[in-house]
């Protein structure tokens, strides 16, 4: 099963090659979550969950906590 991982950054860029200097394909928002499909170094490149592209982004702009914006009862723990 492939590792799913939440933005923690405010605005996350996708880009088409694992560096700064890639093109934006385009932005991901806090709390989107992403499956990782591969790393190269401090890159994993990513397929949103809510999309069908997949793209580059930086280690450090993701979290392996699950991120909830608007929590319901499925989401709280007793």
């Amino acid at each position: 099963m492939a590792k799913t991982m939440s933005v923690q950054v405010r605005k996350c860029q996708l880009r088409d090659k694992p560096s700064f200097l890639g093109k934006i394909i385009t932005n991901l928002a806090y709390a989107d979550q992403v499956r990782i499909e591969q790393e190269k170094n401090d890159w994993y490149e990513v397929v949103p969950l809510n999309r069908k592209s997949s793209g580059w982004v930086h280690v450090s702009a993701l979290s392996v906590k699950k991120i909830v914006l608007k929590p319901d009862s499925r989401d709280i723990k007793n």
